[in-house]
């Protein structure tokens, strides 16, 4: 299995997971909208990041499958400019033979979480990866293991009312 590391010159796997979670919460996008979509439709304008999906989840028998796009304002409450995170370690990807046709936003990341292999992130590895990211020693295991895939798309948006 071929590996790529982004420690350096790029960030952290954890960095760029992290980084893609906070994009699907800015689009509400399902995980599997980012699984079905490539990474050289990357397009960053001077208020948005943006994807385009090549598959996504249709809701009806008549509907046009074509692409839907995913787009994300360059925004944040804690002021970390996550889609730079997004922008350096896709340029890294789109660098690399085995990595530039990716038709997925997150790789699966290798043992150390230190880079990625060349295959997608699956749900359950994306899950676990989740977790991870928001363990906190103040935080409750349970509390931690609430949150899913779809909490973007169920309630990730009724948290900026608060």
């Amino acid at each position: 299995e071929l590996e790529i590391a982004t420690t350096a010159p790029g960030p952290s796997a954890d960095n760029y997971a992290a980084a893609i979670f906070r994009f699907m919460a800015g689009v509400s996008a399902r995980y599997n909208d980012i699984c079905h979509t490539q990474i050289e439709t990357m397009k960053i304008t001077t208020t948005t990041i943006e994807f385009t999906a090549w598959q996504t989840k249709t809701t009806g028998v008549n509907d046009n499958c074509r692409p839907m796009p995913l787009i994300a304002p360059l925004h944040s409450f804690s002021g970390v400019q996550w889609w730079v995170t997004i922008e350096k370690t896709v340029q890294l990807f789109l660098e690399h033979e085995s990595y530039k046709r990716m038709d997925f936003l997150l790789p699966a990341p290798t043992r150390d979480r230190m880079g990625f292999c060349t295959r997608p992130c699956s749900n359950s590895q994306a899950l676990r990866w989740l977790w991870l990211l928001r363990y906190r020693p103040d935080r409750s295991q349970e509390d931690i293991m609430r949150l899913t895939l779809p909490s973007f798309r169920v309630w990730i948006a009724d948290l900026a009312d608060l």
